[in-house]
């Protein structure tokens, strides 16, 4: 935020590795990332007049006055302006002209609309089924602009993603990297929601048989419904991780609501809260059957019938971003997304989960 004092913070840690004692690091040895040209010019002048002050105080100190005429050089930008630099640096290590524009808004949307209509037409072209089948997916009878749009929002998407390529890969590997429907992501996302609505079920029918227990003439009436809603939600905690699939499900589908009577206690206070109570445990018996609605048999088959369509889909985005990419190739232009991606290309190996990163001399 605004007047946090992250400056200050920055300043102070500057001269603590300038001024170390055993190992003082020179001011060109440091990259110093700032959001805005306005703080980064704002960094350097506050380390200059810190450094005056140093001068001032150790005036036969030459490391303190070598810092100062190097601060002009100091790394110090924003991080667009880092990027920038080291790919116009290392150009020829990208494969691009030193001399590329970043492009306006206006010729980017030009351009991305010829890459996405050359990439329908290649795919078209293809004549492969599972295409047909994702357009049949994203469209409607009158036009194919649905799947257009969700390949533009699905790029933009990957590209705040420092490897996207990696990405697309582990994701679609989701859709074939699995032995039942527990064990896909899917079905771990839905065990970790079904868990959290057992244990807060489990938690709200106890508090049911607490307060109802405070009024033992009605506990006696309704202690068989009470302590029937407590076993099912102990049954189904229970057997979490101990059943199957569909032997849960069975579990989950055999919940019994029954009614809450107890004549002379219609409007009273215990009653009405037990009597909410169990409406929301009714609620997560009803979220429960939700996540569970599908058979194991059913739930794998849908996953496995996805895997060509989400393949296609990701194939769309890789052809899509090699078009885009040769056309703003083509007008010498790029974006701040590319500029980025770049640096990392210069700065980080990754293979698979590995990173490494590389040394720029």
């Amino acid at each position: 935020a605004a007047g946090s004092g992250k400056t200050a913070v920055l300043v102070e840690r500057v001269l603590r590795m300038l001024t170390d004692p055993e190992n003082p690091v020179s001011i060109d040895r440091l990259l110093i990332v700032t959001y805005t040209r306005a703080a980064a010019a704002q960094l350097k002048e506050r380390i200059s007049q810190k450094l005056s002050e140093l001068i001032l105080a150790y005036p036969d100190n030459r490391f303190y006055r070598r810092q100062l005429l190097m601060l002009p050089r100091a790394h110090i930008s924003t991080v667009d302006s880092f990027c920038s630099d080291i790919c116009r640096e290392f150009f020829h290590e990208l494969n691009i002209k030193r001399d590329y524009k970043i492009a306006e808004q206006g010729q980017l949307s030009v351009l991305s609309a010829s890459a996405l209509e050359e990439t329908l037409n290649q795919l078209y072209e293809e004549r492969n089924p599972d295409f047909y089948e994702l357009v049949r997916c994203f469209s409607n009878s009158k036009s194919d602009r649905g799947l257009g749009e969700n390949i533009i929002k699905l790029y933009e998407f990957l590209r705040s993603h420092p490897f996207f390529d990696v990405w697309l890969d582990q994701k679609l590997s989701y859709y074939t990297d699995f032995t039942s429907a527990s064990d896909s992501i899917w079905g771990q996302v839905i065990h970790k929601n079904a868990k959290r609505i057992i244990d807060y079920a489990l938690t709200l029918s106890e508090k049911n048989i607490e307060t109802a227990e405070a009024e033992p003439e009605f506990m006696s009436k309704v202690s068989t419904l009470l302590y029937r809603d407590k076993n099912y939600f102990d049954a189904l905690n229970n057997s979490f991780d101990t059943v199957s699939w569909d032997e849960f499900r069975e579990l989950v589908y055999s919940f019994e609501a029954g009614v809450l009577s107890a004549r002379g206690y219609k409007e009273h206070p215990v009653k009405l809260k037990v009597s909410a109570n169990r409406d929301i445990l009714k609620s997560c018996v009803s979220e429960l059957k939700e996540l569970f609605e599908a058979s194991e048999q059913r739930c794998v088959e849908d996953i496995k019938a996805l895997h060509p369509v989400v393949s296609q889909m990701f194939k769309c985005v890789r052809v899509y971003d090699e078009k885009y990419s040769q056309l703003k190739a083509q007008k010498n232009l790029a974006d701040f997304s590319d500029v980025e991606h770049w640096a990392l290309e210069l700065l980080v190996k990754h293979n698979g989960a590995d990173v490494e990163f590389e040394y720029l001399d």
